[in-house]
């Protein structure tokens, strides 16, 4: 699902909250990590606007067949990363079930613009 400016912005406090809680995984790896771990799926996963053709499969097939669901926001890669507190770009985050995970998964969801 691709989330509007308005949503995204609305919903940005509530996914700072939630990487407080220590509930984001980001990096594309670890994201598709931890969409593949059993017990820990996440509540959701965030995809860069400006992630490549093959990340957006890779991580959209991997949601898809798990059942996770996928918002791809419009924010870079460097933006996400500079979110998360790193230095390079984060093309993909997995929101994990812990914090406010609800409350960032129901404002992606809500349609503000």
């Amino acid at each position: 699902m691709t989330v509007c400016e308005k949503t995204f912005a609305a919903a940005l406090p509530t996914l700072l909250l939630c990487r407080k809680a220590g509930a984001v995984t980001p990096g594309v790896g670890a994201t598709l990590d931890a969409v593949r771990r059993a017990g820990g799926k996440p509540a959701a996963v965030i995809l860069a606007s400006d992630a490549s053709d093959r990340t957006k499969k890779q991580v959209g097939d991997k949601c898809a067949f798990y059942g996770v669901e996928l918002f791809e926001v419009p924010a870079t890669g460097e933006e996400i990363g500079r979110f998360f507190g790193k230095r390079s770009p984060c093309a993909a985050a997995a929101i994990e079930k812990r914090g406010p995970h609800a409350a960032l998964v129901g404002k992606l969801k809500a349609d503000n613009g």
